[in-house]
Protein backbone atom coordinates (compact mmCIF):
# COMPACT_ATOMS: atom_id res chain seq x y z
CA UNK A 1 0.00 0.00 0.00
CA UNK A 2 0.96 3.26 -1.08
CA UNK A 3 2.27 5.66 2.34
CA UNK A 4 -0.39 8.73 3.24
CA UNK A 5 1.70 11.63 1.78
CA UNK A 6 2.35 14.73 3.63
CA UNK A 7 1.07 15.01 7.18
CA UNK A 8 -1.88 18.22 8.06
CA UNK A 9 0.86 20.08 10.13
CA UNK A 10 3.80 21.07 9.05
CA UNK A 11 7.18 20.26 10.82
CA UNK A 12 8.14 23.09 12.79
CA UNK A 13 4.31 24.21 12.71
CA UNK A 14 3.90 20.85 14.35
CA UNK A 15 7.07 20.67 16.86
CA UNK A 16 5.50 24.35 18.27
CA UNK A 17 1.78 23.44 19.05
CA UNK A 18 2.93 20.20 20.65
CA UNK A 19 5.66 22.66 22.58
CA UNK A 20 2.90 24.52 23.31
CA UNK A 21 0.11 22.44 24.31
CA UNK A 22 -2.29 22.54 21.50
CA UNK A 23 -1.58 19.30 19.29
CA UNK A 24 -0.99 16.14 20.46
CA UNK A 25 0.84 13.43 19.11
CA UNK A 26 -0.33 11.17 16.07
CA UNK A 27 -2.47 8.25 17.69
CA UNK A 28 -3.12 4.31 16.65
CA UNK A 29 -6.10 5.71 14.32
CA UNK A 30 -4.21 7.88 11.89
CA UNK A 31 -5.54 11.21 14.19
CA UNK A 32 -4.06 13.78 16.77
CA UNK A 33 -5.91 16.35 18.65
CA UNK A 34 -5.76 19.90 17.86
CA UNK A 35 -6.89 22.94 19.25
CA UNK A 36 -10.00 24.79 17.73
CA UNK A 37 -8.16 27.95 17.95
CA UNK A 38 -5.20 26.64 15.69
CA UNK A 39 -7.62 25.02 12.56
CA UNK A 40 -7.39 27.86 10.16
CA UNK A 41 -6.47 31.64 9.65
CA UNK A 42 -9.77 32.91 11.27
CA UNK A 43 -10.49 30.04 14.28
CA UNK A 44 -8.25 32.00 16.67
CA UNK A 45 -10.30 35.24 16.68
CA UNK A 46 -13.80 32.94 16.08
CA UNK A 47 -12.75 31.05 19.50
CA UNK A 48 -10.62 33.49 21.16
CA UNK A 49 -13.40 32.64 24.16
CA UNK A 50 -11.68 29.32 24.50
CA UNK A 51 -8.84 29.18 26.81
CA UNK A 52 -5.23 28.07 25.41
CA UNK A 53 -4.34 26.32 28.65
CA UNK A 54 -6.66 23.77 28.29
CA UNK A 55 -4.69 20.13 28.22
CA UNK A 56 -5.93 17.97 25.56
CA UNK A 57 -5.41 15.00 28.20
CA UNK A 58 -7.76 16.73 30.03
CA UNK A 59 -11.50 15.42 30.75
CA UNK A 60 -13.17 18.63 29.94
CA UNK A 61 -10.92 18.58 26.41
CA UNK A 62 -13.46 18.47 23.58
CA UNK A 63 -14.49 21.98 24.17
CA UNK A 64 -11.21 23.22 23.01
CA UNK A 65 -9.61 20.29 21.03
CA UNK A 66 -10.98 18.50 17.77
CA UNK A 67 -9.90 15.13 16.31
CA UNK A 68 -8.50 15.68 12.79
CA UNK A 69 -6.60 13.21 10.30
CA UNK A 70 -2.49 12.89 11.14
CA UNK A 71 -2.33 13.12 7.38
CA UNK A 72 -4.64 14.55 4.20
CA UNK A 73 -4.58 11.08 2.36
CA UNK A 74 -5.45 8.40 4.52
CA UNK A 75 -7.95 6.05 6.10
CA UNK A 76 -8.94 8.79 8.84
CA UNK A 77 -9.69 11.36 6.27
CA UNK A 78 -12.26 8.79 4.39
CA UNK A 79 -14.09 8.57 7.95
CA UNK A 80 -13.68 12.32 8.37
CA UNK A 81 -15.23 13.20 4.81
CA UNK A 82 -18.14 11.18 6.06
CA UNK A 83 -17.62 7.27 4.95
CA UNK A 84 -18.47 4.50 8.18
CA UNK A 85 -15.18 2.98 9.45
CA UNK A 86 -16.20 -0.54 7.69
CA UNK A 87 -16.37 1.62 4.61
CA UNK A 88 -13.85 3.66 5.18
CA UNK A 89 -11.16 0.60 5.62
CA UNK A 90 -12.42 -1.07 1.84
CA UNK A 91 -11.51 2.00 0.04
CA UNK A 92 -8.34 2.71 1.82
CA UNK A 93 -7.43 -0.94 0.70
CA UNK A 94 -8.80 -0.31 -2.81
CA UNK A 95 -6.49 3.13 -2.22
CA UNK A 96 -3.73 1.22 -1.59
CA UNK A 97 -4.29 -1.33 -4.74
CA UNK A 98 -4.81 1.35 -7.31
CA UNK A 99 -1.65 3.39 -6.11
CA UNK A 100 0.70 0.21 -6.59
CA UNK A 101 -0.81 -0.54 -9.85
CA UNK A 102 0.03 3.21 -10.88
CA UNK A 103 3.39 2.88 -10.00
CA UNK A 104 3.55 -0.54 -11.81
CA UNK A 105 2.64 1.11 -14.80
CA UNK A 106 5.33 4.21 -14.17
CA UNK A 107 8.31 1.54 -13.93
CA UNK A 108 6.97 -0.47 -16.77
CA UNK A 109 6.59 2.38 -19.33
CA UNK A 110 7.91 5.54 -17.72
CA UNK A 111 6.82 8.55 -15.57
CA UNK A 112 6.05 11.04 -18.72
CA UNK A 113 4.21 8.07 -20.38
CA UNK A 114 1.98 8.17 -17.55
CA UNK A 115 1.70 11.85 -16.33
CA UNK A 116 -1.78 12.70 -15.41
CA UNK A 117 -2.73 9.38 -15.49
CA UNK A 118 -3.02 9.11 -11.91
CA UNK A 119 -6.51 9.87 -10.10
CA UNK A 120 -6.51 12.44 -6.89
CA UNK A 121 -7.31 11.32 -3.78
CA UNK A 122 -10.39 13.71 -3.85
CA UNK A 123 -11.78 12.47 -7.08
CA UNK A 124 -11.46 8.98 -6.19
CA UNK A 125 -13.73 9.44 -2.67
CA UNK A 126 -15.86 11.05 -5.01
CA UNK A 127 -16.23 7.91 -7.39
CA UNK A 128 -17.16 5.79 -4.19
CA UNK A 129 -20.74 7.63 -5.07
CA UNK A 130 -21.75 4.92 -7.78
CA UNK A 131 -24.64 6.79 -9.98
CA UNK A 132 -26.13 3.56 -10.07
CA UNK A 133 -27.63 4.02 -6.53
CA UNK A 134 -28.18 7.99 -7.61
CA UNK A 135 -31.82 8.81 -6.68
CA UNK A 136 -34.05 11.89 -6.95
CA UNK A 137 -36.69 10.52 -4.88
CA UNK A 138 -39.06 12.94 -2.74
CA UNK A 139 -38.64 9.99 -0.18
CA UNK A 140 -36.39 10.02 2.73
CA UNK A 141 -36.03 6.23 2.57
CA UNK A 142 -35.08 6.32 -0.91
CA UNK A 143 -31.98 8.91 0.49
CA UNK A 144 -31.08 7.18 3.50
CA UNK A 145 -30.84 3.56 1.20
CA UNK A 146 -28.63 5.22 -1.04
CA UNK A 147 -26.44 6.72 1.71
CA UNK A 148 -26.69 3.34 3.56
CA UNK A 149 -25.33 1.82 0.16
CA UNK A 150 -22.43 3.81 0.00
CA UNK A 151 -21.54 3.27 3.43
CA UNK A 152 -22.21 7.06 4.81
CA UNK A 153 -22.04 7.66 8.57
CA UNK A 154 -25.77 7.91 10.15
CA UNK A 155 -25.02 11.12 11.10
CA UNK A 156 -24.25 12.80 7.75
CA UNK A 157 -27.97 10.70 6.29
CA UNK A 158 -29.91 12.69 9.38
CA UNK A 159 -28.06 16.07 8.58
CA UNK A 160 -29.45 15.56 4.85
CA UNK A 161 -32.59 14.67 5.31
CA UNK A 162 -33.52 17.16 7.51
CA UNK A 163 -36.75 18.75 6.33
CA UNK A 164 -36.19 22.12 6.73
CA UNK A 165 -33.71 21.73 3.94
CA UNK A 166 -36.36 20.02 1.54
CA UNK A 167 -36.14 22.68 -1.32
CA UNK A 168 -32.89 23.00 -1.41
CA UNK A 169 -32.08 19.24 -1.81
CA UNK A 170 -34.34 18.35 -3.86
CA UNK A 171 -32.91 20.72 -6.11
CA UNK A 172 -29.94 18.63 -6.96
CA UNK A 173 -29.54 14.16 -6.63
CA UNK A 174 -28.42 11.93 -3.44
CA UNK A 175 -25.68 11.84 -5.47
CA UNK A 176 -24.99 15.37 -6.01
CA UNK A 177 -25.14 16.13 -2.35
CA UNK A 178 -23.22 13.76 -0.83
CA UNK A 179 -20.02 14.20 -3.53
CA UNK A 180 -20.69 18.16 -2.57
CA UNK A 181 -19.91 17.56 1.24
CA UNK A 182 -17.16 15.04 0.94
CA UNK A 183 -15.45 18.12 -1.40
CA UNK A 184 -16.25 20.42 1.35
CA UNK A 185 -14.70 18.78 4.12
CA UNK A 186 -11.84 17.68 2.08
CA UNK A 187 -11.40 21.05 1.61
CA UNK A 188 -11.52 22.31 5.50
CA UNK A 189 -8.73 19.78 5.59
CA UNK A 190 -6.93 21.23 2.95
CA UNK A 191 -7.55 24.47 4.44
CA UNK A 192 -5.87 23.55 8.03
CA UNK A 193 -2.94 22.24 6.25
CA UNK A 194 -2.59 25.45 4.49
CA UNK A 195 -2.87 27.52 7.54
CA UNK A 196 0.00 24.81 8.95
CA UNK A 197 2.43 25.95 6.26
CA UNK A 198 1.76 29.41 6.35
CA UNK A 199 2.72 29.09 10.01
CA UNK A 200 5.59 26.86 9.47
CA UNK A 201 6.87 29.41 6.77
CA UNK A 202 6.77 32.27 9.68
CA UNK A 203 8.60 30.15 11.85
CA UNK A 204 11.33 29.86 9.67
CA UNK A 205 12.01 32.73 9.00
CA UNK A 206 11.58 33.52 13.30
CA UNK A 207 8.35 35.04 13.54
CA UNK A 208 7.30 34.29 17.14
CA UNK A 209 3.26 32.27 17.51
CA UNK A 210 2.11 35.27 18.73
CA UNK A 211 2.76 37.98 15.90
CA UNK A 212 1.52 35.16 13.31
CA UNK A 213 -1.87 34.87 14.77
CA UNK A 214 -1.67 38.66 14.88
CA UNK A 215 -1.14 38.83 11.86
CA UNK A 216 -4.01 36.58 10.86
CA UNK A 217 -6.65 38.39 13.00
CA UNK A 218 -5.52 41.57 11.03
CA UNK A 219 -6.56 40.19 7.98
CA UNK A 220 -9.72 39.05 9.00
CA UNK A 221 -10.94 42.20 10.11
CA UNK A 222 -9.79 43.92 6.64
CA UNK A 223 -11.55 41.15 5.54
CA UNK A 224 -15.03 42.38 7.54
CA UNK A 225 -14.31 45.67 6.15
CA UNK A 226 -14.13 44.93 2.86
CA UNK A 227 -17.81 43.15 3.61
CA UNK A 228 -19.12 46.19 4.99
CA UNK A 229 -18.40 48.28 2.29
CA UNK A 230 -19.75 46.18 -0.13
CA UNK A 231 -23.02 45.92 1.63
CA UNK A 232 -23.28 49.92 1.63
CA UNK A 233 -22.58 50.78 -1.86
CA UNK A 234 -25.21 53.55 -3.16
CA UNK A 235 -25.96 53.06 -7.63
CA UNK A 236 -25.09 49.37 -6.84
CA UNK A 237 -26.52 46.13 -7.25
CA UNK A 238 -25.45 43.52 -4.76
CA UNK A 239 -24.96 39.83 -5.85
CA UNK A 240 -24.50 36.68 -3.43
CA UNK A 241 -23.44 33.15 -3.60
CA UNK A 242 -23.23 31.33 -0.57
CA UNK A 243 -21.06 28.54 -0.18
CA UNK A 244 -18.24 26.64 1.63
CA UNK A 245 -14.96 29.26 2.67
CA UNK A 246 -12.73 26.02 2.05
CA UNK A 247 -13.68 26.16 -1.52
CA UNK A 248 -14.01 29.81 -1.95
CA UNK A 249 -9.96 29.92 -1.07
CA UNK A 250 -9.37 28.42 -4.69
CA UNK A 251 -11.51 31.13 -5.99
CA UNK A 252 -9.81 34.21 -4.15
CA UNK A 253 -6.21 34.97 -3.19
CA UNK A 254 -6.29 37.47 -0.34
CA UNK A 255 -9.61 38.19 -1.08
CA UNK A 256 -7.95 41.44 -3.25
CA UNK A 257 -7.95 39.42 -7.24
CA UNK A 258 -10.88 36.90 -8.06
CA UNK A 259 -10.12 34.08 -10.09
CA UNK A 260 -13.44 34.04 -11.94
CA UNK A 261 -13.12 30.94 -13.65
CA UNK A 262 -12.84 29.17 -11.10
CA UNK A 263 -16.53 30.40 -10.24
CA UNK A 264 -17.94 29.11 -14.06
CA UNK A 265 -20.74 26.35 -13.45
CA UNK A 266 -20.99 23.69 -16.00
CA UNK A 267 -23.36 22.53 -18.35
CA UNK A 268 -25.85 21.91 -18.98
CA UNK A 269 -27.71 24.33 -16.44
CA UNK A 270 -30.86 26.19 -16.14
CA UNK A 271 -30.33 28.28 -19.46
CA UNK A 272 -28.00 26.35 -21.47
CA UNK A 273 -27.10 23.02 -22.66
CA UNK A 274 -23.58 24.05 -23.64
CA UNK A 275 -22.57 26.90 -22.68
CA UNK A 276 -20.45 27.32 -19.28
CA UNK A 277 -22.17 30.57 -16.79
CA UNK A 278 -21.43 32.45 -13.81
CA UNK A 279 -24.49 32.04 -11.24
CA UNK A 280 -25.11 34.43 -8.44
CA UNK A 281 -28.19 35.81 -7.06
CA UNK A 282 -29.47 39.46 -5.81
CA UNK A 283 -31.81 37.94 -3.11
CA UNK A 284 -29.15 37.77 -0.20
CA UNK A 285 -31.58 35.05 1.30
CA UNK A 286 -30.89 32.43 -1.29
CA UNK A 287 -27.01 32.63 -0.25
CA UNK A 288 -28.13 32.51 3.23
CA UNK A 289 -30.16 29.05 2.69
CA UNK A 290 -27.13 28.02 0.96
CA UNK A 291 -24.85 28.81 3.69
CA UNK A 292 -27.00 27.29 6.08
CA UNK A 293 -27.48 24.14 4.39
CA UNK A 294 -23.36 24.20 4.49
CA UNK A 295 -23.31 24.61 8.60
CA UNK A 296 -26.11 21.91 8.91
CA UNK A 297 -24.03 19.45 6.86
CA UNK A 298 -20.92 19.94 9.21
CA UNK A 299 -22.46 20.40 12.38
CA UNK A 300 -20.30 18.02 14.26
CA UNK A 301 -16.97 18.25 12.63
CA UNK A 302 -13.91 19.73 13.05
CA UNK A 303 -12.11 21.28 10.78
CA UNK A 304 -15.45 22.45 10.10
CA UNK A 305 -16.14 23.45 6.40
CA UNK A 306 -16.91 27.19 7.12
CA UNK A 307 -20.30 28.73 5.72
CA UNK A 308 -19.47 32.21 3.66
CA UNK A 309 -21.55 34.62 1.82
CA UNK A 310 -19.23 35.67 -1.22
CA UNK A 311 -20.74 39.20 -2.20
CA UNK A 312 -19.67 41.95 -4.77
CA UNK A 313 -21.52 45.16 -6.57
CA UNK A 314 -22.01 45.56 -9.85
CA UNK A 315 -22.81 49.09 -11.09
CA UNK A 316 -26.49 49.94 -11.94
CA UNK A 317 -25.11 52.19 -14.81
CA UNK A 318 -23.26 49.16 -16.43
CA UNK A 319 -25.90 46.63 -15.96
CA UNK A 320 -28.76 50.03 -17.67
CA UNK A 321 -25.97 49.84 -20.72
CA UNK A 322 -26.45 46.40 -21.90
CA UNK A 323 -29.20 46.10 -24.93
CA UNK A 324 -32.77 44.91 -23.91
CA UNK A 325 -33.61 42.13 -25.91
CA UNK A 326 -30.18 41.41 -26.99
CA UNK A 327 -27.47 41.87 -24.72
CA UNK A 328 -29.24 41.53 -21.45
CA UNK A 329 -32.52 39.13 -21.40
CA UNK A 330 -35.27 38.51 -18.86
CA UNK A 331 -36.99 35.24 -18.12
CA UNK A 332 -39.45 34.03 -15.61
CA UNK A 333 -42.37 31.51 -14.66
CA UNK A 334 -44.68 30.64 -15.76
CA UNK A 335 -43.35 32.39 -19.33
CA UNK A 336 -43.35 29.14 -21.62
CA UNK A 337 -40.22 30.99 -23.25
CA UNK A 338 -39.02 30.14 -19.58
CA UNK A 339 -39.99 26.11 -19.75
CA UNK A 340 -38.98 26.06 -23.00
CA UNK A 341 -35.31 27.24 -22.03
CA UNK A 342 -35.29 24.76 -18.63
CA UNK A 343 -36.40 21.89 -20.54
CA UNK A 344 -34.13 21.67 -23.37
CA UNK A 345 -31.00 23.27 -21.69
CA UNK A 346 -31.56 20.37 -18.37
CA UNK A 347 -32.20 17.88 -20.95
CA UNK A 348 -28.56 18.98 -22.54
CA UNK A 349 -30.84 19.17 -25.90
CA UNK A 350 -29.71 22.02 -28.52
CA UNK A 351 -31.93 25.22 -28.48
CA UNK A 352 -34.54 25.85 -30.81
CA UNK A 353 -34.14 28.60 -33.36
CA UNK A 354 -36.18 30.84 -30.79
CA UNK A 355 -33.97 30.56 -27.88
CA UNK A 356 -30.83 30.80 -29.40
CA UNK A 357 -30.98 34.60 -28.03
CA UNK A 358 -29.87 32.99 -24.79
CA UNK A 359 -26.61 31.14 -26.00
CA UNK A 360 -25.53 34.44 -27.52
CA UNK A 361 -26.23 36.97 -24.70
CA UNK A 362 -24.24 38.69 -22.23
CA UNK A 363 -26.61 38.70 -18.83
CA UNK A 364 -29.69 36.69 -17.99
CA UNK A 365 -31.69 37.62 -15.51
CA UNK A 366 -34.34 34.76 -14.58
CA UNK A 367 -35.91 32.03 -12.39
CA UNK A 368 -33.90 29.72 -10.31
CA UNK A 369 -35.07 25.71 -11.50
CA UNK A 370 -35.96 23.35 -8.78
CA UNK A 371 -35.24 19.43 -9.14
CA UNK A 372 -32.31 17.51 -10.54
CA UNK A 373 -31.57 16.67 -14.29
CA UNK A 374 -32.76 13.18 -13.59
CA UNK A 375 -36.17 14.63 -12.71
CA UNK A 376 -35.77 17.35 -15.55
CA UNK A 377 -34.95 14.64 -18.05
CA UNK A 378 -38.14 12.79 -17.48
CA UNK A 379 -40.14 15.45 -18.30
CA UNK A 380 -41.63 13.94 -22.12
CA UNK A 381 -42.65 17.59 -22.88
CA UNK A 382 -41.85 21.33 -21.64
CA UNK A 383 -45.39 21.80 -21.08
CA UNK A 384 -44.84 19.81 -18.24
CA UNK A 385 -42.37 22.03 -16.56
CA UNK A 386 -44.85 23.23 -13.55
CA UNK A 387 -44.49 25.45 -10.42
CA UNK A 388 -42.64 22.17 -8.76
CA UNK A 389 -40.03 22.96 -11.05
CA UNK A 390 -39.89 26.47 -9.47
CA UNK A 391 -36.89 27.06 -6.80
CA UNK A 392 -38.75 29.00 -3.85
CA UNK A 393 -36.90 29.52 -0.29
CA UNK A 394 -37.72 31.37 2.68
CA UNK A 395 -39.87 30.55 5.76
CA UNK A 396 -42.33 27.64 5.47
CA UNK A 397 -45.26 30.98 5.10
CA UNK A 398 -43.37 33.00 3.05
CA UNK A 399 -41.67 31.28 0.49
CA UNK A 400 -40.10 33.38 -2.13
CA UNK A 401 -39.49 32.97 -5.77
CA UNK A 402 -35.41 32.57 -6.41
CA UNK A 403 -33.93 34.69 -8.76
CA UNK A 404 -30.20 34.66 -10.51
CA UNK A 405 -28.09 36.97 -12.64
CA UNK A 406 -26.12 34.64 -15.47
CA UNK A 407 -23.70 35.84 -17.07
CA UNK A 408 -21.85 33.94 -20.64
CA UNK A 409 -18.52 32.91 -19.76
CA UNK A 410 -16.79 35.57 -22.34
CA UNK A 411 -18.82 38.37 -22.76
CA UNK A 412 -20.31 38.33 -19.24
CA UNK A 413 -17.26 37.41 -17.39
CA UNK A 414 -15.48 40.18 -19.13
CA UNK A 415 -18.36 42.64 -17.47
CA UNK A 416 -17.71 41.17 -14.53
CA UNK A 417 -14.03 41.33 -14.82
CA UNK A 418 -14.06 45.06 -15.24
CA UNK A 419 -16.98 46.04 -13.55
CA UNK A 420 -17.48 44.85 -10.12
CA UNK A 421 -16.04 46.11 -7.16
CA UNK A 422 -16.32 45.39 -3.65
CA UNK A 423 -15.68 41.88 -3.94
CA UNK A 424 -15.77 40.25 -0.48
CA UNK A 425 -16.96 37.57 1.87
CA UNK A 426 -18.81 37.48 4.72
CA UNK A 427 -19.03 35.27 7.45
CA UNK A 428 -22.12 32.93 8.36
CA UNK A 429 -21.82 32.56 11.92
CA UNK A 430 -23.18 30.65 14.78
CA UNK A 431 -25.12 33.44 15.75
CA UNK A 432 -26.63 34.11 12.03
CA UNK A 433 -27.28 30.72 11.70
CA UNK A 434 -29.46 30.54 14.93
CA UNK A 435 -31.37 33.38 13.60
CA UNK A 436 -31.91 31.78 10.42
CA UNK A 437 -33.54 28.35 11.76
CA UNK A 438 -35.18 30.08 14.09
CA UNK A 439 -37.20 31.60 11.13
CA UNK A 440 -37.38 28.84 9.03
CA UNK A 441 -39.28 26.08 11.34
CA UNK A 442 -41.47 24.35 10.34
CA UNK A 443 -45.02 24.34 11.92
Amino acid sequence: MSGPGRPILAPLDEQQLQSQGLASQNSAEGTRKLHRRRMNRSSDSENEQIPLDVSYSAPDSQSAFATIPTFLISRATLIHVGFTKTRASQLWDLWGQQQEAEAELRREFGDDENDGMGMTFLDFMKSAISRSRDTASSRDQDWIAAMTAWGIQSELQEAMTDPMFDPIRHSQSCAYWVKDTIEMRFAALEQTQKTSEERNALLARGRTADLIERQFRADAQIANARSAAARNAPGHTMLYRGMDEGRAMNLVQDWDSCYLNEMLSMPPSDFSPSRRFFYFSPQRFVAQYYASWVTRRNENIEPRPKPIIIQFSMPNSTLESLSSGTEKLSVYFPDDEWKKLIWYSRRDQPLPTTLTKYHNATLIIGTIARGPDLVLQSLRSWEQVSDNNVLKLGPPRNLATAIQFVFTDDKGGLLLQQNMSSFSKQDFDAREYCEWRRGHRIP
